[in-house]
């Protein structure tokens, strides 16, 4: 492991530390408002996958709910059948990773 010294990135350390702080509270409230909103309309429970939904205030569109589809490869399933196939087709990357460490006190 190699160390280095920042002391002189105080300032920037402090600014990532309020930000990644922040960022976790206003995750918090979109997940509540979006929550909110969702859970007082009953229709989106009754209506089919397909279909979009406008949500309008005063007659003007403020949200929308658009049908998405997404595909995966399950990669346990395919190393279950196809080993030689998932191994040739696993892609490794790698990279650094930069991970605040909460003060400990």
């Amino acid at each position: 492991m190699n160390e280095v010294d920042l002391a002189a990135f105080q300032t920037e350390l402090s600014r990532l530390e309020w930000i990644k702080m922040r960022k976790a509270e206003l995750a918090e409230m979109e997940h509540e408002a979006r929550s909110a909103i969702e859970e007082m309309l009953p229709m989106m429970s009754t209506t089919l996958p397909n279909d979009k939904i406008v949500g309008r205030v005063n007659g003007k569109p403020v949200v929308e709910w658009r049908p998405t589809k997404s595909s995966r490869v399950n990669i346990k399933t395919l190393r279950e059948i196809f080993p030689k196939v998932a191994d040739y087709c696993l892609e490794t990357s790698y990279g650094r990773a930069m991970i605040m460490i909460e003060p400990s006190e």
